[in-house]
């Protein structure tokens, strides 16, 4: 989870459209109505373009790693329905993180609002897990409502970056330096001696996970 700059309100979403929908929800709780045709991909759209088509909280490509791209409520529409459609409290989210966050009870970090550095870090033993860094426990409540020590869904990509750094690292070093001990190593991170050509492709697989780079070192 990195820190997102929220952008402008879709202008689908003018005032008028959000009360109209609001009072809908409001009266029937069982009617989607921020999946409706009239604001729907509006929505997504600009809150995509928001996470750079990541999931707000694991940052899964949503396009590549989760085929489900859902509009979570950031507080919970079931105890708040007047926000059902307040663009403040709505982020991208994978079907995993928004079932999983579902209606926690607990506060947990708010990806536009708080600074998710001030509460999650890598645990020193194992660089591929979170921990929570506040005393309040809203960095460990983060953690635990949406699984962010998840093996399969969230550490193997952190270990998959990890490597790619380390091998663009080695591969700078052996294209200005010539470094053959580096070479070596570079062949038993990637199994391949023709390292040279897949250079631009391991520079391209390393910019898909820019953003979670935030809590490697």
């Amino acid at each position: 989870m990195i820190k997102l700059e929220r952008g402008k309100r879709p202008k689908e979403l003018a005032q008028e459209v959000c009360d109209e929908l609001t009072k809908m929800y409001v009266e029937n709780r069982d009617k989607d109505v921020w999946n409706c045709s009239k604001v729907k991909q509006p929505l997504k759209d600009a809150l995509l373009g928001m996470t750079c088509g990541k999931c707000a909280y694991c940052e899964c490509q949503l396009d590549i790693e989760s085929k489900d791209v859902t509009i979570d409520h950031f507080l919970p529409k079931s105890n708040y329905p007047n926000m059902v459609l307040q663009w403040e409290n709505l982020l991208p989210s994978c079907l995993r993180c928004n079932r999983d966050k579902n209606d926690y009870s607990e506060k947990i970090v708010n990806p536009c609002i708080d600074n998710p550095q001030e509460y999650l870090a890598l645990n020193k033993k194992n660089r591929y897990r979170l921990e929570g860094l506040d005393r309040d426990g809203v960095g460990k409540n983060t953690i635990i409502s949406i699984k962010l020590n998840d093996i399969a869904r969230v550490m193997v990509p952190r270990m998959r970056m990890q490597r790619l750094r380390q091998v663009i690292c080695l591969m700078m070093i052996v294209i200005y330096r010539s470094d053959d001990i580096c070479k070596t190593k570079i062949n038993g991170l990637i199994g391949s001696k023709n390292w040279k050509m897949n250079y631009k492709k391991l520079r391209c697989n390393l910019s898909d996970y820019r953003y979670k780079s935030e809590y490697v070192t």
